[in-house]
């Protein structure tokens, strides 16, 4: 069994100059936690649910909402809208913010022939749940994740 098998040919992708938010409502909304970041079909990057967490809580530093890591998601809430004017001009000023700002740049890939074990290796190697699955020209093909290789043990117990 290959990557080809089990990879999923027409994943979400974005693209380098996305917005950071608007990548976050469509993983959230897709229920994924990462996607290729593709620059025609070629993979440039991922982002992923880890990065769009690290991104706001960097921005909450700078915003001077930092200091409350230990507050309620409630009491920063209710501190943000007491002063809404300074609040909605941050997000304005947030919301310019791109993909390619955040994404990692340095993504593992696996090509379309690939073993199981080997995506399984890989992805234990490298502490992440998908790899972009490319062509020798790293056009991206589909995407696998460990959902896919336990898809694909499933299949085997069948």
């Amino acid at each position: 069994m290959h990557a080809r098998d089990y990879m999923r040919k027409e994943p979400v992708t974005f693209g380098p100059h996305d917005s950071i938010f608007d990548a976050a409502e469509v993983l959230s909304k897709r229920g994924i936690s990462g996607a290729p970041v593709v620059d025609g079909r070629k993979v440039v990057g991922m982002i992923t649910v880890s990065d769009i967490v690290r991104f706001m809580c960097l921005k909450m530093s700078i915003s001077g909402f930092g200091g409350m890591e230990k507050q309620s998601l409630t009491l920063m809430t209710t501190l943000m809208i007491k002063d809404e004017l300074s609040y909605l001009a941050e997000v304005k000023k947030v919301s310019k913010n791109m993909v390619k700002d955040f994404m990692t740049d340095e993504v593992v890939t696996v090509g379309p022939d690939a073993t199981l074990i080997e995506v399984a290796e890989l992805l234990d190697k490298h502490r992440i749940d998908r790899l972009p699955v490319v062509d020798a020209k790293e056009k991206l093909l589909g995407i696998i994740s460990r959902t896919d290789l336990l898809r694909a043990l499933l299949d085997e117990t069948k």
